[in-house]
């Protein structure tokens, strides 16, 4: 006879296999990818979207002509003509003397002081001075970090806003019902092996505890544990060899 240990890993394969159900196999899918989909998107395609939007607003001038205003730089430096300083070494310049006042994490500063050393030409056509480099330089990085996070936000909620409707849309035809059913022993699946692994490390695990005590006979007197062991067994057999190789 089942006892309550049984009832509680029944009654929590059931809640999963109905969450799967409900949800469908596309949905969960796109629902659990969608944010890592919108990190890829974004990752490829922030610099493009960036720099067309960039064009039709006007931010990155706004935000260099802002931070010229704001950034504590070195006078002495900071007005320095960039052709006057062909011969130098910018790096240098850049990192020890004109980036130590601003409040910007050291790998930030090292990293714009090594890209801004190497800046020549077209770079530097529109530059009046070595300040407005750094102000263009940071307003760059901000406006690619802002449009990064919105760009990965729209696709992911896209792609949520598309499993939704996939839910409305597929029916209860053939391929709705294969769609829950998918759904079904995909969470219904993943619980089963979670809850096993669970079970058996609780009540299998050397050493032992006031609840693990308490809760022997629940142990003893289920029915499902035996299967739960032989299913563990058979799950360390099948990957404990697995190198990769």
């Amino acid at each position: 006879m089942m006892n309550a240990l049984d009832g509680v890993i029944l009654a929590a394969l059931g809640l999963a296999f109905y969450y799967g159900y409900r949800r469908g196999f596309l949905t969960l899918v796109i629902g659990a990818g969608a944010y890592g989909l919108g990190f890829f998107v974004a990752t490829g395609f922030y610099k493009v979207v960036a720099a067309g939007l960039d064009g039709w607003i006007g931010a990155v001038p706004w935000l260099r002509g802002y931070l010229v205003q704001r950034l504590a730089l070195p006078m002495a430096t900071a007005k320095v003509q960039p052709e006057m300083v062909a011969g130098l070494n910018l790096e240098r310049i850049f990192h020890e003397g004109m980036l130590q006042g601003i409040a910007l994490p050291l790998f930030f500063r090292q990293e714009m002081a090594k890209q801004l050393s190497t800046w020549t030409g077209a770079a530097l056509a529109s530059m009046t001075n070595l300040g407005e480099m750094v102000a263009d330089y940071v307003a760059h990085s901000l406006w690619h970090v802002l449009v990064f996070g919105l760009l990965w936000l729209f696709v992911a909620l896209s792609a949520k806003v598309a499993a939704r409707l996939w839910m409305r849309w597929r029916g209860d035809g053939f391929l709705g019902m294969a769609d829950r059913t998918l759904g079904a022993l995909l969470i219904g699946g993943s619980a089963g092996v979670a809850l096993m692994l669970l079970v058996t490390w609780f009540y299998g695990s050397p050493g032992t505890s006031p609840l693990r005590l308490e809760s022997e006979p629940l142990r003893v007197g289920s029915l499902l544990f035996p299967y739960l062991m032989d299913m563990r067994q058979e799950l360390v057999a099948w990957f404990g060899g697995f190198t990769f190789r």
